[in-house]
C-alpha cells in the first residue's frame, strides 16, 4: 500500500498551477502589454503566490499587476500581510493607498444611478462609508426587495 502526503501533493499541484499561469501570462505579454487585476488579494494565498511568482519572472514581458487589499481584511491574516509587505518592498512595485471616496463624489455616483429622496440619499452615503462598491450593492439590495417597487424602476445598475 502506498501512502501519499496530501499536503505535499496539494502544494506541488499549486506550484504547478501557478507556474503554468505565469507561463500563460508571459506568452500573452509577448504580443502586447498585459494588465492583471487581483481584487481583495488578502483573501487568497494562491493569488498572492501568483503575484509574487509573476514579479520574480524576469521574462514576464510588459505587464501591470494591480492588487487591492483591505486593511481590515489584513488585520487577522499575518501571512497575507507579510506577503504583501515583501511585494511592496520590491523596487519595481509602487504602493498607492486609496482611502474612502468623499461623500460629495460618492453622491455624484448615486445621482448618476438613481434619483433618491434626500433622506434616502444621505442614508445610502452613510451606509457606504466612502465605498462605491457598497453604494452599488446597497442599491442592488434595495432594488431586489419587494417594498421598493418605485426604486426598482429608477435604478440603472
Amino acid at each position: 500500500m502506498l501512502f501519499r502526503s496530501t499536503a505535499l501533493d496539494e502544494e506541488a499541484r499549486l506550484a504547478v498551477r501557478i507556474a503554468a499561469t505565469v507561463d500563460a501570462v508571459r506568452d500573452a505579454a509577448r504580443g502586447r502589454p498585459v494588465v492583471i487585476g487581483l481584487d481583495d488579494i488578502q483573501w487568497s494565498p494562491t493569488a498572492l503566490a501568483f503575484a509574487a511568482a509573476t514579479l520574480r519572472d524576469a521574462d514576464a514581458g510588459p505587464m501591470l499587476l494591480v492588487l487591492t487589499a483591505q486593511e481590515e481584511g489584513l488585520a487577522d491574516r499575518p501571512a497575507a500581510r507579510a506577503a504583501l509587505d515583501r511585494l511592496a518592498a520590491r523596487e519595481d512595485v509602487t504602493v498607492v493607498e486609496v482611502g474612502p471616496v468623499p461623500d460629495a463624489d460618492l453622491g455624484l455616483l448615486v445621482d448618476a444611478l438613481v434619483q433618491l429622496e434626500p433622506m434616502t440619499h444621505r442614508l445610502l452615503l452613510e451606509h457606504a462609508t466612502g465605498s462605491p462598491l457598497l453604494v452599488v450593492r446597497g442599491l442592488e439590495t434595495w432594488r431586489s426587495e419587494e417594498h421598493t417597487s418605485e426604486l426598482q424602476s429608477q435604478v440603472r445598475i
